[in-house]
């Protein structure tokens, strides 16, 4: 039984206290919310049952929790609706219970309980008392299934929250059951609380640890579990009342956490799929050999590549250091971004004007028929280099200053720098196509499971 030394009411948050007082009781959800740590363990569960009782507040499982009419089923179970039904069909023959019969079945389970613990103590009792004690076990064992079967529509009502979180729904109904079975042997029906209430708790507990230990490719503490079912549940509700997504911080501030608190439990609430995960009937393919990596160049692509390379070293030996310097700022063909006049400038710790004027200089020994020769396939797209349709605005690669709408101040002398040095056509689609590949080749991010 509980020790009730270990409750306390001061224990209990004041705007628990308010709520319960001026309503008469509280939810479990509520009770859950305010002290995380009551759904750890059993004990602290019913040190809290305890301290609620103390201060005169009952608690309630939510209203809308068990009801005569038929179960909704979520979608997840469409596959399996037949027999989902058929097993709804099967507990709703057994009546929900009033609080009276609640307590009458439990005061026969604790008899039970208490004359199956005699019988085992003392082996020497009479044959009348022993036949009577072993009487009361078997009323006990029958209420306990009663209690267990009139019940069993709460289990299905808090599995249906935790569908497509790692378990099946018929497997979540069989891991609420085991918590079910569990409540009856620990209930003590004195505290004056519903059983259903009191066994809402361990029904969730069974279901969040059997999501904890085989529903996560990594294994989550029960109480993360839990806070992250209750921020899911808090954000559906603000989008309800906002009419829109809320954002981080109001999600955070309604939760009652940090920000950075908040992206954690965001973090750890992405599911991880294993590439090695069995699918199929045969279950003889993985996950991985069926995922296409788009990204993942062809033996083509990294031929083109490597030889387009070597070629652009070679058109720019021509060139001095810093020549070659200014072209790969300006045109980012180290895989970086384009540059402007006045950030090569900075870079380099030259004028803008000088940038300038090397650019210029690079780009008419880079008209040289030899260059031209070189780099001209490439250009028109004969060895796999992609030549991109749409091109940045900055540079304006190819654009002559006559061609380009002027502006006054400093917007028009930045078009006439930017236009002012503009590349052979060849080398027009060339310098951007190898910026792009270049960019997209150091850039690539991994492949990642589907969630």
């Amino acid at each position: 039984m509980i020790d009730e030394d270990d409750a306390t009411v001061e224990e209990l948050p004041s705007w628990l206290l308010e709520a319960g007082r001026e309503r008469g009781f509280v939810t479990v959800d509520e009770v859950l919310d305010a002290i995380p740590e009551a759904g750890d363990e059993p004990e602290d569960w019913e040190s809290t049952l305890t301290a609620l009782r103390e201060a005169g507040i009952s608690l309630r499982e939510e209203p809308e929790e068990i009801e005569e009419e038929e179960e909704e089923l979520p979608e997840s179970a469409a596959p399996l609706n037949d027999l989902v039904r058929y097993y709804m069909q099967q507990i709703s023959r057994t009546p929900l219970l009033t609080p009276e019969e609640e307590r009458e079945l439990a005061w026969k389970v604790v008899h039970g309980q208490e004359a199956a613990k005699r019988l085992k103590e003392e082996p020497d009792l009479d044959e009348e008392t022993r036949a009577e004690l072993q009487k009361i076990v078997e009323e006990g064992e029958k209420a306990r299934e009663h209690l267990i079967k009139a019940n069993t529509r709460l289990v299905v009502s808090l599995a249906k929250r935790y569908v497509n979180m790692g378990l099946p729904f018929l497997d979540l109904i069989q891991e609420g059951n085991i918590g079910l079975i569990k409540a009856t042997e620990r209930f003590n029906p004195s505290l004056g609380n519903r059983f259903s209430t009191y066994a809402s708790w361990w029904i969730r507990q069974s279901i969040l640890r059997a999501l904890s230990n085989r529903g996560h490719a990594i294994r989550l503490p029960v109480h993360k579990r839990d806070a992250i079912r209750r921020m899911k549940r808090t954000k559906q509700e603000m989008y309800k009342t906002l009419g829109r997504e809320p954002t981080d911080e109001e999600l955070a501030e309604a939760l009652g956490i940090t920000p950075r608190e908040l992206a954690e439990l965001q973090r750890l609430a992405i599911r991880t799929i294993s590439l090695d995960q069995p699918v199929g009937e045969d279950e003889e393919t993985t996950l991985g050999e069926l995922i296409v990596d788009g990204d993942a160049p062809t033996p083509f692509d990294v031929a083109s590549l490597s030889q387009l390379r070597e070629d652009v070293r070679n058109a720019l030996e021509s060139l001095n250091e810093r020549e070659r310097e200014v072209l790969y700022l300006r045109y980012g063909l180290d895989g970086g971004e384009m540059r402007t006049l006045q950030e090569v400038a900075e870079e380099l710790g030259v004028t803008r004007e000088r940038v300038r004027q090397i650019e210029s200089r690079a780009l008419r020994k880079m008209r040289s028929p030899r260059a031209r020769r070189s780099l001209a396939g490439y250009a028109g797209g004969q060895i796999g280099v992609r030549v991109p349709e749409q091109t940045r605005p900055r540079p304006q690669l190819g654009i002559s200053s006559s061609s380009s709408s002027s502006s006054p101040g400093g917007d028009d002398r930045e078009k006439k720098d930017n236009a002012s040095s503009e590349p052979p056509p060849e080398l027009q689609g060339l310098f951007k196509g190898i910026k792009d590949r270049m960019k997209k080749r150091r850039s690539r991010p991994r492949r990642r499971p589907a969630n």
